[in-house]
């Protein structure tokens, strides 16, 4: 069990401090979305998906999840319970833009909660290696289609994400945002898989999961770790 610390690491270290408590004191949105956006990374690299059915399954729940939500809490718990938790917890659980001030001068801001963006962060992470496979087992493929899945995917994305604001300042209405950005990555995806005819290949494609390996290999790290405190003359045998 051996943690290697540079100076960068140190650096950034003080840096995450500094800002944790500058949040902690002014709950500053600046700082806010930083620290959203570095959760949303985090989520993106260690989460995976297995298969497309797996990432549509996960997709389709959390629609019918946020829609519930949004407009059917408010008949069975008296309010809208999205927007109250949105709005009442000061944490990063949300990305914060500014939209207009009110007559105090105090800012009034538009949310976007991190599940809008680790979860098709995540479904839109499985199409690329998709994709990599996809050119990997075409000879001579043009550069434009490297990426096919990905890219048509990430503008569906941006689309929904533009149809969601528009709607809102429209209605002036709390809208939730897997409303619209389900159906586009989902049509936008499964219809350039009919229109390429790969269907069945993208369905097909899995990914291995090597999360259990790891857990596996650091847990003995761990453990070996510990005998080493404990009994240090039988490690060092096993080593000899």
């Amino acid at each position: 069990f051996d943690v290697k610390v540079t100076y960068v690491d140190i650096v950034a270290y003080v840096i995450a401090i500094s800002l944790g408590v500058q949040y902690m004191l002014t709950k500053n949105w600046i700082i806010n979305n930083l620290m959203g956006i570095s959760f949303c990374l985090l989520g993106l690299k260690h989460i995976g998906l297995s298969s497309y059915r797996t990432g549509a399954i996960l997709l389709l729940g959390l629609f019918v999840y946020d829609v519930f939500w949004v407009f059917g809490s408010k008949s069975v718990f008296g309010s809208n319970v999205m927007v109250t938790v949105a709005t009442g917890v000061e944490a990063p659980i949300k990305l914060m833009f500014p939209r207009k001030q009110d007559g105090c001068g105090k800012l009034q801001f538009s949310m976007l909660g991190l599940g809008d963006i680790v979860v098709p962060g995540i479904f839109i992470g499985f199409l690329a290696k998709f994709d990599v496979k996809r050119s990997s087992s075409v000879e001579n493929a043009p550069s434009k289609d490297k990426y096919l899945y990905f890219n048509v995917t990430m503008v569906a994305y941006v689309l929904s994400l533009v149809t969601t604001i528009m709607v809102m300042l429209v209605f002036h209405h709390a809208q939730p945002a897997l409303l619209y950005i389900v159906p586009y990555i989902l049509i936008a995806s499964f219809g350039l898989a009919v229109y390429k005819g790969e269907v069945s290949q993208l369905l097909e494609f899995k990914v291995e999961d090597t999360l259990l390996e790891e857990v596996i290999e650091e847990e003995e790290s761990i453990v070996e770790w510990v005998k080493g405190l404990i009994w240090p003359s039988e490690t060092k045998k096993k080593a000899e």
